[in-house]
């Protein structure tokens, strides 16, 4: 079941469909708009068998689990490389024990991962078009965000990095904070930031560095002018000045 369901996540639900000359019909809504009401009922499905029943430390009910025992899928792996979720998601204090793949996957509404706890975490090439929201996430072991794209705000505010956290070629169009993080194993090299936003106060490094040498940003970081996005382009190249 759960192979089921993360396949029909990871199926091409981007296209248009096709017009009556066979090419596709862009005036037409694509594919993944229109089984937004399924996508959302599967991640709910999901998440009911993932909540595992806990108590805080005065014995009261922190998470009530929703199924019994022999039905939740705690020990399944879930591959969602590469998904489009076209709805908002909420994995706030979710436990991802062992290793999660969510390389490449858009997450087009609100993401929230807020308090979450990982192992090993590939976002690499994931695009972000809501808020991303990491704030006090703890990452046990290696995060890797290589390339990934944040077009709103990303929220870092808290997070623990306990081994390597790569944000190598990273791309934040949008504000971003990274206040109060934790770990020495944490880069910034070749990302790329907002240039509209020099001098202003939209990124906040918190304990991150700022050589002198490097206007403004962490080290190995760039300026970078983007241009303005159009329904055609839907995430365009960036341009350097």
């Amino acid at each position: 079941m759960v192979d089921i369901l993360c396949g029909y996540l990871r199926s091409d639900r981007e296209t248009y469909p096709l017009g009556a000359d066979g090419k596709s019909a862009t005036d037409q809504p694509r594919s993944g708009d229109a089984d937004k009401a399924v996508e959302s009922t599967i991640i709910a499905v999901m998440r009911n068998h993932l909540l595992k029943g806990r108590k805080d430390d005065n014995r009261e009910i922190r998470v009530q689990q929703i199924v019994r025992d022999d039905q939740l899928w705690c020990d399944c792996a879930f591959d969602l490389h590469g998904v489009a979720f076209h709805e908002g998601v909420n994995f706030m204090e979710s436990t991802f024990e062992c290793y999660t793949n969510l390389c490449g996957s858009v997450f087009k509404g609100y993401v929230n991962f807020c308090k979450a706890n990982f192992n090993i975490v590939d976002f690499r090439e994931a695009t972000f078009k809501g808020y991303a929201n990491f704030s006090g996430a703890a990452f046990k072991s290696h995060a890797n965000f290589d390339r990934a794209v944040f077009d709103d705000f990303a929220n870092f505010c808290g997070a623990a990095f306990k081994s390597f956290a790569h944000f190598f070629g990273a791309v934040f169009r949008c504000r971003a904070k990274f206040l109060d993080i934790r770990g020495m194993a944490f880069t910034l090299k070749k990302c790329k930031f907002n240039g509209k936003f020099r001098g202003t106060d939209v990124y906040e490094w918190g304990p991150i560095e700022i050589p002198e040498d490097n206007d403004g940003l962490p080290a190995g970081a760039v300026w970078v002018y983007f241009p303005e996005k159009d329904d055609k382009d839907d995430g365009v190249t960036p341009t350097d000045r």
